[in-house]
């Protein structure tokens, strides 16, 4: 059900409480305090300049669920991140962490991106099985470690999913 509820609270902080004519602090306590009495810890944050809600669900695990998300601590930097794509969770994962983010470049540019970037921070691009026109997936290693990126063409978005671990000993 806590999976279920965190989406659901998503859609209604981003759309539902406050008017226009509230300030961005007002904007940010009304919508923290929405999801409090609903017992999700969230944290609202509201771009002064541009007025761009930066919205995070936090679970008791360390995943992380909202729009415009930070790059969560102890990443590891050797994994190639895409250039402006928005990051839209973030979780632990058995022995690593993992991600969900979407850009509005297309599959192909995307693709070619983490296969060159990867491969130039030392990782092995292992050899892909069959892709569709809609989904592509690359498989890299390291060392003892492993990383994997998922990529799903979505009209006009390309939904990127990352994993990166350390295999089991």
């Amino acid at each position: 059900m806590q999976k279920l509820l965190q989406p659901v609270l998503l859609c209604l902080l981003l759309t539902g409480c406050g008017s226009a004519s509230d300030s961005n602090t007002e904007r940010e306590q009304q919508l923290e305090q929405y999801a409090k009495r609903h017992g999700v810890d969230v944290d609202v944050e509201i771009n002064e300049a541009s007025n761009e809600e930066k919205l995070v669900i936090s679970n008791i695990n360390g995943s992380q669920t909202g729009n415009n998300l930070d790059m969560p601590e102890g990443f590891p930097q050797d994994v190639a991140i895409y250039p402006g794509m928005r990051i839209i969770l973030s979780t632990p994962i058995p022995n690593g962490m993992s991600l969900q983010a979407q850009s509005d470049d297309d599959k192909a540019t995307v693709s070619a991106y983490f296969a060159q970037v990867m491969q130039q921070q030392g990782w092995t691009l292992k050899p892909q099985n069959a892709q569709s026109e809609l989904m592509q997936s690359l498989q890299f290693e390291k060392g003892d470690r492993v990383a994997s990126v998922m990529l799903i063409a979505n009209n006009n978005l390309t939904n990127i999913q990352i994993n990166a671990m350390r295999l089991p000993e």
